[in-house]
């Protein structure tokens, strides 16, 4: 192939309709990302071999199933919906994430490109997909986002991260006949001397024993945060007040006899768990953290009172 021969050296753009013809199916047929042709009723009608590859089906499979059926149930929704408003004229294309099913059971990330073809009276005749594998992409984005979320050593959420998830969960509680929730902070008495006495290195393995005490005693819906140095908070959904004090003692109770080894012995500390309650009254998150923070220090000064003098 000769690049630098000059422009007017180029065969000329095919005029017949058996010439473009010839010309788009060399296209579709060998280009480098799946393209498919599907009926308005979401059939496949015409795949090349690179769709056939990243959707792991021979042709004459592929040709047998519906864009629905290999569309996961999480982004069907929003593909039909593009489709609907690409039917009614509201839009000429659409561009958007989702995943496909492979044949295999795989999960392959992917953006598709969706245009509609008329005939020569303006009727909607079939659709034209142009389908591109960004798999590699998505794992990378999703495991910054996870970096971006993630408390770098428990693996719980962080700050950032929680404040987010509060805000959505005040926001639930806040309509009417919403159940409510609650929202615990965990503040670990004694922590200091354990950094102080044994090291940073074992105050680090004595909160991620910690988190993972969290982990096995809430729920999978619970949202768990480590939002400080010794702090954790939780959001505990469709969980009435009494109820969750409860689970603040349960909490407070296994957090207490969490340990980890250190030449022979074991180091452990205590907690002050704080509750308050998430409802159609709170007004925000700083009300929210601000009152569970009074709660646990109420709390943790009772403890104090209540220990015997050294």
């Amino acid at each position: 192939m000769h690049w630098d021969r000059p422009l007017d050296a180029d065969p000329p753009v095919p005029e017949s309709p058996a010439q473009a013809a010839r010309l788009f199916e060399n296209a579709f047929a060998n280009a480098p990302i799946g393209m498919a042709l599907v009926s308005l009723q979401g059939r496949f009608l015409k795949v090349n071999q690179s769709a056939c590859e990243l959707l792991g089906y021979p042709e004459d499979e592929l040709l047998s199933q519906t864009f629905g059926q290999l569309t996961h149930p999480d982004d069907l929704d929003t593909d039909v919906h593009e489709v609907q408003r690409l039917l009614a004229g509201a839009i000429e294309r659409y561009t958007l994430p989702k995943r496909y099913i492979r044949k295999d059971g795989d999960q392959v990330w992917a953006s598709l490109s969706v245009s509609l073809v008329r005939d020569e009276d303006g009727e909607p005749v079939h659709l034209i997909s142009q389908i591109v594998d960004i798999s590699d992409r998505r794992r990378l984005e999703l495991a910054l986002q996870h970096l971006a979320d993630h408390d770098h050593l428990t693996e719980l959420y962080n700050r950032r991260a929680f404040e987010h998830q509060l805000r959505r969960h005040i926001a639930q509680c806040q309509r009417r006949s919403a159940p409510p929730a609650a929202l615990l902070l965990v503040d670990l008495n004694g922590f200091k001397l354990v950094n102080d006495t044994h090291g940073h290195a074992v105050g680090d393995e004595l909160l991620v024993a910690i988190a993972d005490t969290l982990r096995r005693r809430l729920r999978t819906t619970d949202c768990i945060a480590r939002i400080g140095g010794d702090e954790f908070a939780i959001i505990l959904p469709d969980t009435a007040h009494d109820q969750a004090v409860r689970v603040a003692e349960a909490v407070a109770g296994e957090v207490a006899l969490t340990r980890v080894a250190v030449r022979g012995a074991e180091v452990g500390v205590g907690a002050s768990v704080g509750v308050t309650s998430l409802d159609e009254h709170t007004a925000g998150e700083r009300e929210a953290l601000a009152a569970a923070d009074g709660a646990m220090y109420e709390i943790k000064n009772g403890a104090r009172r209540a220990a015997p003098p050294r």
